[in-house]
């Protein structure tokens, strides 16, 4: 009983958590064409892996939670910088 248990909750586990779960709030993470205030905080500038199967904004999106950012301003076809503003 307790081995199937246990091998339950590694297939749970394995199987990976909702995006919601992995990247809380990147609902709410704005894509903007360019810095809204300047009250914004830079934070870091990262590059959308081509690999990106749910495209660039959702990449970037999901990403920024992970740097404490709420805005995503797009540089380039494959760039983007990401900040915290109020």
């Amino acid at each position: 009983m307790i081995r199937i248990l246990s091998l339950t909750l590694l297939a749970i586990t394995l199987s990976g958590c909702p995006a919601s779960i992995r990247y809380p709030n990147w609902e709410y993470v704005r894509i903007e064409g360019s810095v809204p205030t300047e009250q914004c905080r830079y934070i870091v500038q990262e590059s959308c892996p081509e690999t990106a199967l749910e495209g660039c904004y959702t990449y970037y999106k999901k990403r920024a939670t992970r740097f404490d950012a709420n805005t995503v301003v797009i540089t380039s076809q494959n760039l983007a910088n990401y900040y915290a503003c109020p």
